[in-house]
């Protein structure tokens, strides 16, 4: 705060000038005054009219101040406030939450500066810098005066000086350096910083520009092969992982016929208790302008719908937590997770969240395909339950997968695999025939479409085999068949 109280002041009180302050009256009066951090008391002691410029009388000093400088509490100079001799001494220790640094020398530099009126203007000007050194990082850098007297500390921590080890992206979030597609980014940037780079997926190898600061806070969205699920339901995810809980993502009515046409993001059981946990985005709080979003009314509304329905059907009120999720960020998304129910729930002081924060940079389309890839004998069911996801998106996963080279999946042979019926494997085997000629019996339809070629010389459709044997259709590619008890598999 900055203020001068000419009130006691002498007043013109008649004339152009009235009710402005009489300056040849003012000698030896005293005025009050607030500067920052400093309060006080002058003395004027004359004023000359000439150059319209009093002398006032300060800490036993007498300095000279144009009289609407003085009235206007422009006391910079003869406060000290500004000076050229320096104002902190070498071996000054700054520490506070912003800022542990300590200063171990100084300097004079001349500077050249642009008039901002006239930018053919150049002025010199002797600037006063601090050498320091961090105390929590230990990296030696250079700050001028005035924003060491602002509280700015140590430009390595704040972000805005790079230094190899200690806080480029390669030491801070190592799990980041494998989107870069030049790995010398990661030395000389931070994870916060606003530089576009070019960046790689590093399942497909797609390539895009981004800034780093974005694929910190929102992770990569690879165009191509991305798994579709946000940061915020795999960092909720792999925090229930961390307790060994048992949990389903995307509950629907599959699940339990009460969810309607309503999904919730998670469900799990923990002491005999039923729980559902909503990791909400933006556009749960705020109108997006995203393609396809709802009016934030009605996705508002629809939150309220699907809350009493779970409410409605045995989840009791304190179990249904929701998470703010609006901002990617890991500090926002931990702050949340420590305000909610989940609290009360689960001693959260043992959550690892820097691996909470890794795994959202995880591919699950990739991780169920590699998992296909390595046991190709494992169900859809099986392997959603390791990747804790539904079978409808595991499958989804493996079609899109098997596109991409990254495991062999057939929607057709997989369903052959899991075929039950009161327990027991429901696969019928087939008699295939030719001019009403038997070629055979063989195990399944999916056998003989895998096989067709290598036997018959013909591509056949495990659709149209089963269609045939049901009597829809009368031939398949000059071919007929029939279901029959397993009297002889070839």
């Amino acid at each position: 705060m900055r203020k001068i109280f000419l009130e006691e002041l002498p007043k013109w009180e008649k004339g152009w000038n009235k009710g402005t302050i009489e300056w040849n009256n003012t000698t030896n009066c005293r005025v009050n005054f607030i500067y920052d951090d400093i309060e006080g008391e002058m003395e004027i002691v004359k004023y000359n009219s000439k150059t319209r410029k009093v002398t006032v009388l300060y800490d036993n000093k007498e300095y000279e101040i144009q009289a609407m400088n003085f009235a206007h509490g422009k006391l910079g100079n003869i406060l000290n406030k500004f000076t050229s001799n320096f104002k902190v001494e070498i071996g000054t220790k700054f520490q506070d939450d912003k800022r542990d640094i300590t200063i171990i020398d100084r300097e004079y530099r001349l500077e050249e500066f642009i008039d901002k009126k006239c930018k053919r203007n150049k002025t010199t000007k002797k600037s006063k810098y601090y050498k320091y050194r961090c105390n929590k990082c230990n990296y030696i850098g250079w700050i001028i005066e005035g924003s060491l007297l602002k509280n700015y500390g140590c430009s390595c921590c704040r972000g805005f000086t790079v230094v190899e080890g200690i806080n480029d992206i390669a030491s801070t979030h190592p799990y980041l350096v494998k989107y870069f597609k030049n790995i010398e980014d990661t030395h000389t940037h931070t994870y916060a910083s606003n530089s576009k780079v070019f960046v790689k997926c590093p399942d497909c190898g797609n390539e895009k520009e981004m800034i780093i600061d974005n694929l910190f806070k929102r992770g990569y969205s690879c165009p191509i092969c991305s798994d579709k699920i946000s940061y915020g339901e795999k960092f909720f995810s792999d925090i229930l992982n961390q307790f060994k809980c048992n949990f389903i993502m995307q509950l629907s009515k599959k699940t339990f016929k009460w969810c309607k046409n309503y999904r919730y993001d998670f469900y799990f059981e923990y002491n005999n208790e039923q729980y559902i946990c909503e990791v909400n985005g933006i556009q749960h709080y705020e109108q997006t302008s995203r393609k396809g979003a709802r009016p934030l009314e009605e996705e508002q509304l629809n939150d309220e719908n699907k809350k009493q329905l779970a409410l409605n059907n045995r989840i009791k009120e304190e179990n249904y937590i929701v998470i703010d999720c609006r901002k990617s960020e890991l500090e926002w998304i931990k702050n949340s997770i420590l305000k909610s129910n989940l609290a009360k729930i689960f001693d959260l002081s043992i959550i690892d969240w820097l691996k909470a924060e890794e795994f959202t940079s995880t591919n699950l389309m990739k991780l169920t395909c590699d998992i296909k890839s390595t046991n190709p004998d494992m169900t859809t069911t099986e392997i959603g339950k390791i990747v804790n996801l539904g079978k409808q998106c595991v499958r989804a996963y493996l079609k899109r997968g098997n596109s991409l080279n990254w495991c062999v999946y057939n929607a057709n042979i997989e369903a052959s695999k899991i075929g039950f019926n009161n327990g027991k494997l429901n696969i019928k085997t087939v008699e295939i025939f030719k001019d009403r000629i038997s070629l055979g019996v063989y195990e399944s339809c999916i056998y003989l479409e895998t096989n067709s070629e290598k036997l018959f010389g013909k591509k056949l459709n495990s659709k149209s085999i089963s269609a045939v044997c049901l009597g829809c259709q009368r031939s398949h590619k000059g071919f007929t068949f029939k279901y029959v008890s397993k009297k002889q598999i070839i």
